[in-house]
């Protein structure tokens, strides 16, 4: 498990922030231009087009049916973050 993931599990409240992780090619999100989100608020506010370009820059599909809260759901779990309360 990597260290930002360990870091994103503790991030409970919507202002605790989330540590970047790279892709396989060790690329931050940020090196790419590619919207990472700061903290839990963020994350449950990202557009669809945010998340389908998240999930492609860490290589992982995203099915053209797939609702914007599954992406997230998948991003979530993806960068090692808690459950939102809702779930």
């Amino acid at each position: 498990m990597s260290l930002a993931r360990v870091v994103n599990s503790h991030a409970i409240r919507d202002d605790d922030l989330f540590q970047e992780l790279p892709n396989s090619a060790n690329v931050l999100p940020s090196a790419a231009n590619v919207e990472f989100p700061q903290d839990p608020g963020e994350l449950r506010r990202f557009t669809r087009a945010s998340c389908v370009n998240l999930l492609s820059h860490y290589g992982l599909h995203s099915p053209a049916r797939a609702t914007v809260d599954v992406l997230r759901k998948r991003l979530q779990i993806y960068i090692g973050a808690p459950p939102f309360t809702s779930d």
